[in-house]
């Protein structure tokens, strides 16, 4: 019998997509930047009900981030322009030209919200909001 939860990870991501080639991190600055060890500690998906997690690293993507957070207006939003230690992510100060950004966050963003979205909605789930 599966616990009546769902887990989600969006900070355990350690793989820079494709499209983010430009990212100028290595992994060292990923695994410092995210939840290091995240995705092992909550490996629960064949225990729970539903488990979410990511391979983006919140670096290229924070996903605990609105869309419309962005740089260069706020350099620690939902696209990053520097980590937590000050590193630069992209060649560019300022991040990424906005028609990467745009694709980060529909490839990477939306399916993130709209997976967490469904998990949530399935029956049989125990949620409990924060006060």
């Amino acid at each position: 019998m599966k616990l009546p939860l769902l887990v989600t990870v969006p900070h355990g991501g350690r793989d820079v997509p494709p499209e983010a080639a430009s990212c100028l991190l290595g992994f060292p600055e990923i695994a410092e930047d995210g939840d290091t060890w995240s995705r092992e500690l909550y490996a629960l998906g064949d225990q729970v009900n539903r488990y979410v997690d990511t391979q983006v690293p919140r670096a290229v993507v924070d996903l605990n981030r609105a869309p419309d957070d962005l740089p260069p207006a706020n350099p620690d939003g939902v696209v990053k322009t520097c980590t937590v230690n000050g590193t630069q992510v992209w060649p560019d100060a300022t991040g990424p030209d906005p028609e990467l950004v745009r694709l980060l966050l529909d490839r990477y963003h939306a399916p993130w919200h709209q997976a967490v979205s469904a998990a949530a909605s399935e029956p049989g789930l125990e949620l409990e909001e924060e006060e």
